[in-house]
Protein backbone atom coordinates (compact mmCIF):
# COMPACT_ATOMS: atom_id res chain seq x y z
CA UNK A 1 0.00 0.00 0.00
CA UNK A 2 0.79 3.81 -0.33
CA UNK A 3 1.70 6.26 2.53
CA UNK A 4 -0.77 9.20 2.96
CA UNK A 5 -0.65 12.08 5.66
CA UNK A 6 -4.29 12.95 7.07
CA UNK A 7 -4.60 16.67 9.04
CA UNK A 8 -7.31 17.18 11.13
CA UNK A 9 -8.29 19.29 14.62
CA UNK A 10 -10.05 17.74 17.36
CA UNK A 11 -7.03 15.15 18.07
CA UNK A 12 -7.06 16.36 22.04
CA UNK A 13 -3.81 16.27 24.29
CA UNK A 14 -0.53 15.10 22.90
CA UNK A 15 1.96 12.74 25.41
CA UNK A 16 4.04 15.74 26.11
CA UNK A 17 1.58 18.80 26.76
CA UNK A 18 2.69 21.38 23.78
CA UNK A 19 0.63 24.78 23.81
CA UNK A 20 -2.14 25.43 21.46
CA UNK A 21 -1.34 27.89 18.73
CA UNK A 22 2.45 27.19 18.82
CA UNK A 23 4.33 26.24 15.98
CA UNK A 24 5.69 22.45 16.20
CA UNK A 25 9.46 22.05 16.22
CA UNK A 26 10.82 18.71 15.42
CA UNK A 27 10.21 16.87 18.75
CA UNK A 28 7.17 14.79 17.94
CA UNK A 29 4.82 14.49 20.32
CA UNK A 30 2.21 11.67 19.75
CA UNK A 31 -1.52 11.56 20.24
CA UNK A 32 -1.86 10.94 23.95
CA UNK A 33 -5.49 9.00 22.98
CA UNK A 34 -5.41 6.04 20.78
CA UNK A 35 -5.93 7.14 17.14
CA UNK A 36 -7.18 4.31 14.57
CA UNK A 37 -8.33 4.88 10.74
CA UNK A 38 -11.18 3.44 8.46
CA UNK A 39 -10.17 3.16 4.55
CA UNK A 40 -13.07 1.72 3.04
CA UNK A 41 -13.90 -0.34 5.77
CA UNK A 42 -10.52 -1.36 6.01
CA UNK A 43 -9.52 -0.63 9.96
CA UNK A 44 -5.90 0.77 9.92
CA UNK A 45 -3.25 1.49 12.92
CA UNK A 46 -1.16 4.81 11.87
CA UNK A 47 2.40 4.71 11.50
CA UNK A 48 2.29 7.99 13.33
CA UNK A 49 -0.33 10.08 14.58
CA UNK A 50 0.94 13.56 16.72
CA UNK A 51 1.55 16.95 16.04
CA UNK A 52 2.42 17.80 12.74
CA UNK A 53 6.37 19.55 12.44
CA UNK A 54 6.37 23.51 11.40
CA UNK A 55 2.99 23.67 11.85
CA UNK A 56 0.62 24.93 14.77
CA UNK A 57 -0.06 22.72 17.12
CA UNK A 58 -3.70 21.38 17.70
CA UNK A 59 -3.38 20.32 14.41
CA UNK A 60 -3.07 16.74 14.13
CA UNK A 61 -1.11 14.42 11.36
CA UNK A 62 -1.76 10.98 10.83
CA UNK A 63 0.43 8.63 9.06
CA UNK A 64 -0.91 5.53 7.61
CA UNK A 65 -0.51 2.97 4.74
CA UNK A 66 -3.44 2.39 2.37
CA UNK A 67 -4.62 -1.30 2.49
CA UNK A 68 -3.79 -3.03 -0.85
CA UNK A 69 -6.98 -4.56 -0.53
CA UNK A 70 -8.43 -1.02 0.01
CA UNK A 71 -11.51 0.00 -2.41
CA UNK A 72 -10.38 1.99 -5.45
CA UNK A 73 -12.49 5.04 -6.63
CA UNK A 74 -12.95 8.64 -6.23
CA UNK A 75 -15.09 8.92 -3.06
CA UNK A 76 -13.73 6.33 -0.94
CA UNK A 77 -15.04 6.30 2.38
CA UNK A 78 -12.51 7.65 4.85
CA UNK A 79 -12.87 8.14 8.98
CA UNK A 80 -10.41 8.73 12.08
CA UNK A 81 -11.08 7.85 15.51
CA UNK A 82 -9.72 9.05 18.51
CA UNK A 83 -10.31 7.23 21.84
CA UNK A 84 -13.36 5.68 19.46
CA UNK A 85 -15.25 8.82 18.64
CA UNK A 86 -15.25 8.61 14.82
CA UNK A 87 -14.89 11.81 12.64
CA UNK A 88 -17.79 12.98 10.98
CA UNK A 89 -19.65 11.27 7.83
CA UNK A 90 -18.61 12.09 4.25
CA UNK A 91 -15.10 12.64 4.40
CA UNK A 92 -13.69 10.88 1.25
CA UNK A 93 -10.48 10.13 -0.51
CA UNK A 94 -9.52 8.99 -3.67
CA UNK A 95 -7.64 5.75 -4.38
CA UNK A 96 -6.47 4.81 -8.11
Amino acid sequence: GRAIMIYATGGGQTSAASGTGEIAGSDLKTAALPVTVNIGGRRVDPLYAGVAPGLVTGLLQVNVVVPADAPTGDAVPITISVAGVASQDGTTISIE
